[in-house]
Protein backbone atom coordinates (compact mmCIF):
# COMPACT_ATOMS: atom_id res chain seq x y z
CA UNK A 1 0.00 0.00 0.00
CA UNK A 2 1.36 3.34 -0.52
CA UNK A 3 -1.85 5.18 0.27
CA UNK A 4 -1.54 8.13 3.26
CA UNK A 5 -3.20 7.45 5.94
CA UNK A 6 -6.74 9.68 4.63
CA UNK A 7 -6.65 6.94 1.80
CA UNK A 8 -6.35 4.23 4.79
CA UNK A 9 -8.91 5.34 7.41
CA UNK A 10 -11.96 7.33 7.03
CA UNK A 11 -12.79 9.80 9.33
CA UNK A 12 -15.27 8.41 12.15
CA UNK A 13 -11.96 5.25 11.98
CA UNK A 14 -9.63 8.13 13.24
CA UNK A 15 -11.86 9.51 15.89
CA UNK A 16 -12.43 6.52 17.41
CA UNK A 17 -8.96 5.40 17.11
CA UNK A 18 -7.60 9.29 18.47
CA UNK A 19 -10.27 8.43 21.21
CA UNK A 20 -8.84 4.68 22.00
CA UNK A 21 -5.26 6.71 22.48
CA UNK A 22 -6.41 9.62 24.82
CA UNK A 23 -8.99 6.80 26.99
CA UNK A 24 -5.38 4.68 27.24
CA UNK A 25 -2.44 7.71 28.15
CA UNK A 26 -5.56 8.92 30.60
CA UNK A 27 -5.96 5.84 32.25
CA UNK A 28 -1.58 4.89 33.02
CA UNK A 29 -1.39 8.81 34.05
CA UNK A 30 -4.63 8.16 36.87
CA UNK A 31 -2.96 4.60 37.37
CA UNK A 32 0.52 6.06 37.64
CA UNK A 33 -1.32 9.13 40.12
CA UNK A 34 -2.71 6.33 42.51
CA UNK A 35 0.44 4.40 42.98
CA UNK A 36 -0.67 1.51 40.62
CA UNK A 37 3.29 1.24 39.62
CA UNK A 38 4.60 1.62 43.03
CA UNK A 39 6.47 -1.76 44.42
CA UNK A 40 6.29 -0.96 48.20
CA UNK A 41 6.47 -4.02 49.13
CA UNK A 42 8.93 -5.60 47.37
CA UNK A 43 11.04 -2.22 48.24
CA UNK A 44 10.04 -2.75 51.83
CA UNK A 45 10.95 -6.83 52.06
CA UNK A 46 14.29 -5.97 50.04
CA UNK A 47 15.23 -3.54 52.82
CA UNK A 48 14.50 -5.73 56.17
CA UNK A 49 17.25 -7.87 57.26
CA UNK A 50 17.05 -9.63 60.69
CA UNK A 51 18.37 -13.30 62.15
CA UNK A 52 18.33 -15.00 65.40
CA UNK A 53 16.43 -18.00 67.23
CA UNK A 54 12.65 -17.68 67.87
CA UNK A 55 12.27 -17.35 71.47
CA UNK A 56 8.20 -16.28 71.37
CA UNK A 57 5.41 -16.50 68.86
CA UNK A 58 1.86 -15.23 69.41
CA UNK A 59 -1.34 -13.65 68.13
CA UNK A 60 -1.57 -9.36 68.62
CA UNK A 61 -5.02 -9.09 69.07
CA UNK A 62 -4.68 -5.61 69.78
CA UNK A 63 -3.38 -5.03 65.91
CA UNK A 64 -5.94 -7.04 64.14
CA UNK A 65 -4.67 -10.55 65.15
CA UNK A 66 -1.31 -10.06 63.37
CA UNK A 67 1.03 -12.83 64.46
CA UNK A 68 4.37 -11.86 65.65
CA UNK A 69 7.44 -13.74 66.78
CA UNK A 70 10.27 -12.40 68.75
CA UNK A 71 14.01 -13.46 68.41
CA UNK A 72 16.71 -14.22 70.29
CA UNK A 73 18.07 -10.62 69.64
CA UNK A 74 14.68 -8.88 70.84
CA UNK A 75 13.12 -7.99 67.13
CA UNK A 76 9.70 -8.69 66.66
CA UNK A 77 8.78 -9.37 63.59
CA UNK A 78 4.72 -8.89 62.61
CA UNK A 79 2.55 -10.60 60.21
CA UNK A 80 4.78 -13.51 59.44
CA UNK A 81 3.98 -15.64 56.44
CA UNK A 82 0.38 -15.69 57.49
CA UNK A 83 -0.66 -17.20 53.92
CA UNK A 84 1.51 -19.82 53.74
CA UNK A 85 1.81 -23.16 55.10
CA UNK A 86 4.95 -22.46 57.40
CA UNK A 87 5.27 -23.93 60.85
CA UNK A 88 7.43 -22.31 62.78
CA UNK A 89 8.27 -23.33 65.97
CA UNK A 90 10.25 -21.81 69.37
CA UNK A 91 14.17 -22.73 69.00
CA UNK A 92 13.71 -22.26 64.91
CA UNK A 93 16.85 -19.99 63.36
CA UNK A 94 15.59 -17.80 60.88
CA UNK A 95 17.80 -15.76 58.37
CA UNK A 96 16.66 -12.90 56.45
CA UNK A 97 19.43 -10.98 54.36
CA UNK A 98 19.41 -7.39 53.23
CA UNK A 99 17.94 -6.98 49.34
CA UNK A 100 16.75 -10.49 49.52
CA UNK A 101 13.26 -11.71 49.45
CA UNK A 102 13.48 -14.75 50.88
CA UNK A 103 14.03 -15.96 54.82
CA UNK A 104 15.90 -19.37 55.71
CA UNK A 105 14.28 -21.24 57.96
CA UNK A 106 16.91 -23.66 60.15
CA UNK A 107 15.67 -26.04 62.63
CA UNK A 108 18.09 -27.87 65.18
CA UNK A 109 21.12 -26.72 62.85
CA UNK A 110 19.43 -28.05 59.62
CA UNK A 111 18.34 -26.21 56.75
CA UNK A 112 14.73 -26.82 56.27
CA UNK A 113 12.93 -24.40 54.13
CA UNK A 114 13.49 -21.66 52.05
CA UNK A 115 10.41 -18.75 52.66
CA UNK A 116 9.49 -16.70 49.48
CA UNK A 117 8.09 -13.22 51.06
CA UNK A 118 6.48 -12.64 47.92
CA UNK A 119 4.68 -15.45 46.78
CA UNK A 120 2.13 -15.47 49.60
Amino acid sequence: MTGNIDEILSKKDKIIVGGLILFIFTLIIVLSFSGYFDDDVRNKVLKEEFNGTITEKYIDYKEHASPIIKLSNGTEIYNYFPKQKVVLQIGDSIVKQHNSVYILLFRNKQFIQTIDLLNK
